[in-house]
Protein backbone atom coordinates (compact mmCIF):
# COMPACT_ATOMS: atom_id res chain seq x y z
CA UNK A 1 0.00 0.00 0.00
CA UNK A 2 1.44 3.67 -0.90
CA UNK A 3 1.95 5.71 2.00
CA UNK A 4 -0.26 9.25 1.41
CA UNK A 5 1.80 12.44 1.88
CA UNK A 6 -0.05 14.99 3.57
CA UNK A 7 0.74 18.54 1.79
CA UNK A 8 2.06 21.25 4.76
CA UNK A 9 1.96 24.64 4.18
CA UNK A 10 5.60 24.66 3.95
CA UNK A 11 5.22 22.71 0.66
CA UNK A 12 2.66 25.74 -0.49
CA UNK A 13 5.32 28.54 -0.41
CA UNK A 14 8.07 26.29 -1.67
CA UNK A 15 5.75 25.89 -4.89
CA UNK A 16 4.42 29.34 -5.18
CA UNK A 17 1.15 28.99 -4.60
CA UNK A 18 -1.14 30.31 -1.81
CA UNK A 19 -2.33 28.33 1.24
CA UNK A 20 -6.24 27.58 1.34
CA UNK A 21 -6.68 30.47 4.08
CA UNK A 22 -5.86 33.30 1.45
CA UNK A 23 -8.61 34.77 -0.22
CA UNK A 24 -8.20 34.83 -3.87
CA UNK A 25 -9.62 38.49 -4.67
CA UNK A 26 -10.33 40.79 -7.90
CA UNK A 27 -8.09 41.82 -9.86
CA UNK A 28 -10.57 44.65 -10.69
CA UNK A 29 -8.64 47.90 -9.22
CA UNK A 30 -10.82 49.66 -6.63
CA UNK A 31 -12.05 52.90 -6.83
CA UNK A 32 -11.12 55.73 -4.60
CA UNK A 33 -14.52 56.40 -2.04
CA UNK A 34 -15.93 59.98 -2.32
CA UNK A 35 -15.82 61.26 1.18
CA UNK A 36 -19.49 61.43 2.29
CA UNK A 37 -20.91 64.33 4.48
CA UNK A 38 -20.54 63.68 8.15
CA UNK A 39 -23.86 62.53 9.29
CA UNK A 40 -25.80 64.86 11.66
CA UNK A 41 -25.39 62.08 13.89
CA UNK A 42 -22.11 62.62 14.24
CA UNK A 43 -22.33 66.56 15.13
CA UNK A 44 -25.19 65.47 18.09
CA UNK A 45 -22.58 62.90 19.45
CA UNK A 46 -19.96 65.73 19.73
CA UNK A 47 -22.86 67.84 21.58
CA UNK A 48 -22.95 65.47 24.06
CA UNK A 49 -19.44 64.26 24.22
CA UNK A 50 -19.08 67.92 24.81
CA UNK A 51 -22.09 68.28 27.64
CA UNK A 52 -20.21 65.46 28.98
CA UNK A 53 -17.07 66.78 29.74
CA UNK A 54 -18.77 70.27 30.90
CA UNK A 55 -20.86 68.55 33.26
CA UNK A 56 -17.48 66.21 34.44
CA UNK A 57 -15.46 69.40 35.30
CA UNK A 58 -18.39 71.50 37.16
CA UNK A 59 -18.91 68.21 39.13
CA UNK A 60 -15.39 68.34 40.37
CA UNK A 61 -15.42 71.93 40.83
CA UNK A 62 -18.42 71.29 43.08
CA UNK A 63 -15.84 68.15 44.99
CA UNK A 64 -13.61 70.73 45.71
CA UNK A 65 -15.90 73.49 46.65
CA UNK A 66 -16.66 71.23 49.66
CA UNK A 67 -13.30 70.52 50.79
CA UNK A 68 -12.94 67.70 48.87
CA UNK A 69 -14.60 65.33 51.31
CA UNK A 70 -15.15 61.66 49.52
CA UNK A 71 -18.65 60.28 49.27
CA UNK A 72 -20.71 63.01 47.06
CA UNK A 73 -19.57 61.90 43.86
CA UNK A 74 -23.38 60.96 42.74
CA UNK A 75 -24.58 64.02 44.03
CA UNK A 76 -22.12 66.09 42.63
CA UNK A 77 -22.65 64.70 39.66
CA UNK A 78 -26.18 64.74 39.37
CA UNK A 79 -26.10 68.92 40.14
CA UNK A 80 -23.88 69.45 38.04
CA UNK A 81 -25.75 67.45 35.40
CA UNK A 82 -28.68 69.73 36.26
CA UNK A 83 -27.29 73.28 35.95
CA UNK A 84 -25.01 72.08 33.00
CA UNK A 85 -28.22 71.30 30.85
CA UNK A 86 -30.45 73.65 32.39
CA UNK A 87 -27.82 76.49 31.09
CA UNK A 88 -27.47 74.32 27.46
CA UNK A 89 -31.71 74.85 27.24
CA UNK A 90 -31.59 78.57 28.31
CA UNK A 91 -28.59 79.06 25.52
CA UNK A 92 -30.73 77.21 23.19
CA UNK A 93 -33.73 79.58 23.95
CA UNK A 94 -32.01 82.44 23.74
CA UNK A 95 -30.70 81.74 20.08
CA UNK A 96 -33.85 80.74 19.05
CA UNK A 97 -35.38 84.15 20.56
CA UNK A 98 -32.56 86.02 18.89
CA UNK A 99 -32.97 84.44 15.53
CA UNK A 100 -36.68 84.77 15.47
CA UNK A 101 -36.21 88.34 16.38
CA UNK A 102 -33.98 89.33 13.90
CA UNK A 103 -36.25 87.33 10.56
CA UNK A 104 -38.96 90.01 11.57
CA UNK A 105 -36.69 93.26 11.62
Amino acid sequence: MAQRRIKSSADNKQKGSPSKAVKKTSTRPRLARERRPQPAGGRAAAEAEEIRIRIEKLAYELYQRRGRQDGHDHQDWLEAERLTLSQSADTKQDGLNRRSASSYA
